[in-house]
């Protein structure tokens, strides 16, 4: 349920979220079988208020998990819009996750800051820079399967760009970089991406009915000691289709082909990615 007051520069956003939940494990071992059943509610709270060109964001929220206690998560944010192209924008949040149904250590949490800008200020091309840094605590180890917790500051920045539309065809490409470790230790957090790359060319000629998309993906993760990893390579995918008539609900033909150059990229040899694949279809809209 949500109820919202207000307009675009001043507005209150309320509502209350409601879980039902009905867990079970069955185990060859029945002595070890759970069933569990409980409720979660969610109250919560955001608003937003324009004064010139400056909004803040102000957001509050209060859970009751149900499995693991209660918890009250904040957020404050500002926008300040230097021109009518380009934004300045921060904020920071206190929140959390709940973990596995039988971990015994409570609820993951994290606070974290970010702060950046986005501009189309240069000719054809839009820009968005954003730096981060999160304080996360009472991490499963899930790399080693002990029952253990850790605590990891995660820091970094991302980048994006995307081209305006020439001869039917846009570029966008995007960057993040991550450096991820033990607060305690300073090591390196195993198995967690420490670089990720997406580059993409969109073609859309709508007199033709014709679109497509060329996805390039590729990531690199901190090492996990005794894990074959393979990550120096981009995984490429390709969509095409094709309207079949001039009509907004018109059916369509379309084609994929998936891992096109059939790239291994993972983190651990026993779970390798797909090879190369294919597909296509007809989709109809009502």
């Amino acid at each position: 349920m949500k109820l919202i007051w207000g307009e675009k520069d001043h507005n209150l956003t309320s509502g209350i979220d409601y879980e039902h939940d009905d867990f079970r494990f069955d185990f060859s071992d029945p002595t070890i079988n759970e069933h569990k059943t409980f409720e979660r509610y969610g109250y919560y709270a955001n608003g937003a208020l324009s004064i010139n060109k400056f909004t803040f964001l102000p957001g509050i929220r209060f859970d009751r998990t149900g499995t693991n206690g209660d918890f009250t998560s904040y957020t404050a944010g500002a926008t300040y819009r230097v021109t009518d192209e380009t934004i300045v924008r921060g904020y920071w949040a206190r929140g959390y996750s709940l973990p596995k149904i039988i971990f015994p250590h409570g609820p993951q949490k994290v606070w974290t800051i970010q702060a950046g800008v986005e501009s189309s200020e240069l000719e054809n091309l839009w820009v968005k820079g954003t730096f981060f840094y999160n304080n996360t605590s009472n991490i499963e180890d899930v790399i080693t399967g002990a029952n253990t917790v850790t605590n990891q500051i995660r820091q970094g920045f991302e980048l994006e760009l995307r081209t305006v539309p020439v001869w039917n065809t846009s570029f966008s490409a995007a960057y993040t970089f991550s450096d991820i470790r033990f607060e305690d230790t300073g090591h390196d957090v195993p198995g967690l991406p420490n670089q990720v790359v997406k580059l993409q060319a969109h073609y859309n000629n709508s007199s033709l009915g014709l679109s497509g998309v060329l996805t390039g993906n590729l990531v690199t993760w901190y090492r996990v000691e005794g894990k074959t990893t393979k990550d120096q390579n981009p995984v490429w995918d390709l969509t095409l289709t094709k309207k079949l008539w001039s009509s907004e609900n018109a059916a369509e033909i379309f084609f994929s082909g998936h891992n096109l150059f059939d790239t291994p990229q993972y983190l651990d040899a026993d779970y390798k990615n797909a090879g190369r694949w294919f597909e296509g279809g007809v989709r109809c809209k009502f």
